[in-house]
């Protein structure tokens, strides 16, 4: 759901500017290349939150804010360029680490093998087409607008998904559940014991021979 939330909005940004009247093809250009600097930006910043802040938290702040950045896009920045260019650099922030925090979430959370992110990764890329048809349509027989009221929606959309997925994966919902880490550390700590103990039961099988044996 965020490749078919951001991709339509980056590449019909431009198209949206010039065709509303709202920019000029040079200013257009300034704005798409201040959401680029805003993104690549914050995909560094976030590295190092990551080794702050749990991977839960950045994508809830992250999501949050990528929903209300689609919600005043789509009703006050529509009609007024400051507006819009302000929540493009601020979408671009908040987008930035989404799809990798989202792989992190699921790596911590999840049993997942590599085949299961290699299908979600194709869901993804199926899902971004699919998305740049549906805008492409919406533009064209329905109005610019329509652009941004699909990016708003698929914004509430992400923040309800998630919203559930982080619950299903809390201990109200599942009190015995340990993260990946978690199990990890667990197993590590079995083995150790194990090992332990099994070198008690050859020290009990070999007792120490006493003199009179010899």
């Amino acid at each position: 759901m965020f490749q078919f939330n951001q991709n339509p909005f980056t590449q019909y940004m431009v198209s949206y500017m010039v065709e509303t009247g709202m920019y000029s093809k040079p200013e257009a250009s300034v704005v798409y290349s201040t959401f680029w600097i805003c993104y690549a930006s914050m995909r560094w910043v976030s590295i190092a939150i990551a080794a702050w802040v749990p991977i839960h938290i950045m994508l809830s702040v992250e999501i949050t804010g990528l929903c209300i950045s689609g919600i005043v896009l789509a009703v006050w920045g529509a009609t007024n360029k400051a507006v819009f260019w302000a929540f493009t650099c601020i979408l671009g922030l908040f987008s930035s680490s989404v799809f990798p925090g989202g792989t992190a979430w699921a790596n911590r959370y999840l049993d997942a093998s590599s085949i299961v992110f290699a299908i979600c990764v194709v869901g993804a890329s199926v899902g971004s087409t699919a998305a740049n048809y549906a805008t492409g349509y919406l533009f064209e027989y329905m109005g610019p607008r329509a652009m941004l009221y699909l990016f708003m929606g698929c914004g509430c959309g992400l923040l309800a998904v998630f919203a559930v997925m982080q619950v299903s994966v809390s201990p109200l919902f599942a009190p015995g559940r340990h993260t990946q880490e978690e199990t990890m550390e667990m197993s590590v700590h079995g083995d150790k014991d194990g090992k332990r103990d099994g070198d008690d039961v050859v020290a009990n099988a070999n007792p120490p021979m006493s003199s009179q044996q010899k």
